[in-house]
């Protein structure tokens, strides 16, 4: 799956193309494995679960560059963000706890950074990684096309996003 998922494009709302022929295998009975029924295996389930609970229970700061150092910078509205509440539907134990399961099952975690109107992050809002494509373009910065449920794709520049990368051959 790892080698895979620098193989991403855009399809049709409820597709998961990421796991059709080319990008998934059968199991020795025949039958397709995609992430529905991959969940439903709970060795993978549980694994899963684990780690993603076990990553969103660890501490998390936000820190500062000193001159000598790093401090924890606690003032910081991204700190509130983080730490308590990513969004108005999630705790920050939740938003991480998804977050992990992203990266586990496809590869890679995003969310939609959103300011608020004195320009600090407002809300981290989870996309489902099975509708994103990511691209390099021309100054090397990368740029993100988010296919929405209902069909619209929404394009996204590289500050709009918080990518949290799973392993790949190009760090994309």
């Amino acid at each position: 799956m790892i080698a895979n998922a620098q193989h991403r494009i855009l399809w049709l709302p409820g597709e998961e193309r990421m796991w059709d022929e080319e990008y998934s295998s059968r199991s020795a009975a025949g039958i397709r494995i995609d992430a529905s029924n991959a969940l439903q295996v709970s060795a993978v389930f549980a694994c899963l679960r684990i780690l993603s609970e076990s990553v969103a229970s660890l501490p998390l700061h936000v820190l500062e560059r000193m001159t000598r150092g790093t401090r924890r910078a606690v003032e910081l509205p991204l700190y509130r963000r983080l730490h308590q509440q990513p969004n108005e539907w999630q705790t920050s134990f939740e938003w991480r706890e998804q977050a992990v399961f992203h990266v586990g099952l496809w590869g890679d975690a995003y969310s939609e950074i959103r300011s608020g109107a004195s320009g600090a992050v407002d809300q981290l809002i989870p996309l489902h990684p099975s509708r994103m494509k990511v691209e390099r373009i021309e100054n090397g910065r990368l740029r993100y096309k988010y296919r929405e449920e209902n069909g619209r794709e929404t394009v996204y520049s590289q500050d709009a996003i918080l990518h949290m990368r799973g392993p790949s051959d190009d760090g994309v």
